[in-house]
């Protein structure tokens, strides 16, 4: 009896993927040619890689092991890991405040316009809405203001931890122009958080502002008139509110596309390609979101920023692990 197949097809066999080339090893291994110094750019090439960089002391086989984060300093890598924690905690605890508070000013609002109404319940709503703390005050406002610049230094803060130079890579930083990037956006958004700081705050500035709402909303007639409508448009807090939140809708996006764009390199120093690519899908759909669907943008990007931060936080926390086997002895003479 013989085979239906005389010739069976060899076995498949999975390609070989090769991986990085081993680094040199042995008491008469050097660096290979044009290796530079992580820490200062010096020309390492052909210095014993058990030696030092005399440049800067630095152990030549240190650059020689690359950008991965498991390689970098621990207490580096701790700042990056602070950083990120500030960030999904603040990112999430601003969001939260900011909807609460909206929520309540609209509520305020609708008990204001049913008490005014004449409605059914109308009595009741007018009630209630004069029992609530006024959404409409100078206090209410100013301290909307003062949440939101907070929150815009602490998300700050929290940026420019993570965004911070490796010492590591002092010589050779191929992440320079993309920090540089972020680290302007950042300085940018702080200029312009602190001059709407000092501009809301500006005595007479809230107060007429509500002043004009409330001849608006409350006129001899129970009516809203016109020429009160124009005057609340054309107050001064009015005016450099609008312009604020313009120029901070353009802001917002600019430091959006920098950040997911820093993320991105920063995930492949972990190494992660499936987390750098999202964040690279994220720095494009991050515009449209703010652009197409305005309504629910910040809602969004909150949920993607929270996805990163948390994916990031545990690949942070390993690298630090990795990072503090490396700096053992027995690590240091393999």
């Amino acid at each position: 009896m013989t085979d239906a197949s005389p010739n069976p097809a060899p076995p498949q066999v999975p390609p070989v993927v090769p991986g990085p080339p081993p680094l040199p090893a042995g008491p008469g291994a050097v660096a290979p040619a044009g290796a530079v110094c992580r820490f200062c750019g010096y020309d390492i090439g052909g210095l014993a890689t058990g030696g030092t960089c005399p440049e800067c002391g630095s152990a030549v086989m240190r650059s020689l092991k690359g950008n991965l984060l498991e390689y970098a300093d621990p207490v580096y890598l701790r700042s990056l890991q602070l950083g990120v924690r500030i960030l999904f905690l603040a990112i999430i605890t601003i969001n939260v405040v900011e909807t609460l508070m909206g929520l309540y000013a609209g509520l305020y609002g609708a008990l204001n316009g049913f008490g005014q109404s004449g409605a059914p319940f109308s009595a009741v709503a007018a009630t209630v809405q004069l029992e609530l703390p006024s959404a409409t005050s100078a206090s209410f406002l100013i301290t909307q203001v003062i949440l939101r610049s907070f929150g815009s230094g602490v998300i700050l803060l929290g940026w420019w931890l993570l965004s911070a130079r490796d010492p590591g890579a002092t010589g050779s930083d191929p992440d320079q122009p993309i920090r540089r990037f972020l680290r302007t956006t950042l300085i940018v958004n702080a200029v312009m958080t602190t001059v709407w700081l000092v501009v809301a705050l500006y005595p007479g500035m809230v107060n007429s502002f509500v002043t004009a709402a409330t001849s608006m909303n409350k006129g001899q007639s129970g009516k809203q008139s016109p020429s009160a409508a124009f005057a609340l448009l054309t107050t001064p807090f009015f005016i450099a509110n609008s312009l604020h939140a313009m120029i901070d809708w353009v802001v917002r996006i600019v430091l959006r596309i920098a950040s997911l764009t820093f993320m991105r390199a920063l995930a492949r120093r972990i190494p992660d390609e499936s987390l750098a690519n999202l964040a690279g899908v994220m720095r494009w759909l991050v515009f449209v979101i703010y652009v197409v669907l305005a309504c629910i943008s910040e809602l969004l990007v909150t949920v993607i920023y929270a996805v990163m931060l948390d994916r990031f936080q545990t690949a942070i926390s390993r690298a630090i692990v990795k990072s503090k086997a490396h700096q053992t002895p027995a690590s240091s003479a393999a």
